[in-house]
């Protein structure tokens, strides 16, 4: 947790303790969850009756704790299993994957790709030029991420027992237009797709429902409605891979890319914001929780 987010809210300090090891052992996830979802939204968290979708996704990250989640939020396992369930090719194409940095072999890579650690989310480096690559820095940022269990920053338990590995990819589209659409999905139904603009610069997040309808909304981060965003021309046939990746699941976010009419799978993410992203209007985070089927 960055210490400028503590300075402007004292209360977050409760959250940094509770990444202290000596700490979180002594920490229930029960009670984590409760005084993390106060501090983050002045609200208190009701796990017996949930209504929103923010309850409701606190009440998974406790309840839901089947073994096959660790491997699909695995960036490098879930693959495997993305090619066995669907028939067409949407993998990012693979280029090496490594326990440690130094075991990466930079020659043999093209000049641009893609870096990231399967473990957690974020951890993605776009590498433009394999030239101007500061190894010195990266391999720090790198090796400091693979000691880091991301289940004890938000507790999602999918994450908890995810063997840390470094992933390369082939680099898809460009890093100033490349889209993320981000598919909501409820037992196999899509019902909601948000997508990120200037995630680099000025970050907003554009809301649509199934149909590609704007919705006036905001989740997190601020819509921006001058920005158009077309819709794209095989969205239903993203809709059906999304639908199909997210059978038997309450909920699960697909993230798609779509590069040229050409589809891409990103990753699979059970908690969204860990249960605690702000809803404008509000109202939206009983209407999203409402298609959570508890």
């Amino acid at each position: 947790m960055k210490y400028n987010k503590i300075y402007k809210n004292p209360l977050l300090a409760v959250v940094f303790l509770f990444q202290i090891k000596i700490i979180r052992t002594l920490v229930s996830d029960t009670i984590f969850y409760k005084t993390v979802y106060f501090l983050r939204t002045l609200n208190f968290l009701n796990l017996k009756k949930p209504i929103s979708f923010n309850e409701k996704i606190n009440y998974l990250k406790l309840n839901d704790r089947r073994p096959e989640l660790t491997d699909l939020v695995d960036k490098h396992s879930v693959k495997e299993i993305i090619r066995k369930k669907i028939k067409e090719n949407i993998l990012i194409p693979t280029l090496g994957v490594y326990e440690k940095y130094n075991d990466i072999d930079f020659n043999k890579l093209p000049e641009s790709f893609v870096i990231k650690c399967t473990h957690d989310s974020g951890s993605v480096w776009v590498i433009e030029n394999k030239s101007e690559i500061n190894h010195d820095k990266l391999s720090k940022i790198i090796k400091s991420n693979l000691n880091k269990n991301y289940f004890w920053l938000s507790r999602e338990w999918p994450y908890k027992n995810v063997i840390p590995k470094i992933l390369i990819e082939k680099k898809i589209g460009s890093k100033k237009t490349l889209l993320d659409y981000k598919f909501y999905c409820f037992n196999g139904l899509v019902k909601f797709i948000h997508v990120d603009i200037d995630r680099y610069t000025n970050h907003c997040r554009n809301v649509y429902d199934a149909s590609w309808n704007y919705l006036n909304m905001s989740i997190e981060y601020p819509t921006n409605p001058s920005r158009k965003i077309n819709k794209p021309k095989n969205l239903k046939h993203m809709i059906d891979i999304a639908s199909s990746l997210s059978v038997n699941h309450k909920f699960v976010r697909v993230d798609l890319f779509n590069v040229e009419d050409k589809i891409y799978f990103g990753e699979l993410t059970f908690h969204h914001g860990a249960g605690y992203e702000k809803f404008t209007p509000e109202r939206y985070n009983t209407i999203f929780g409402g298609f959570i089927n508890l």
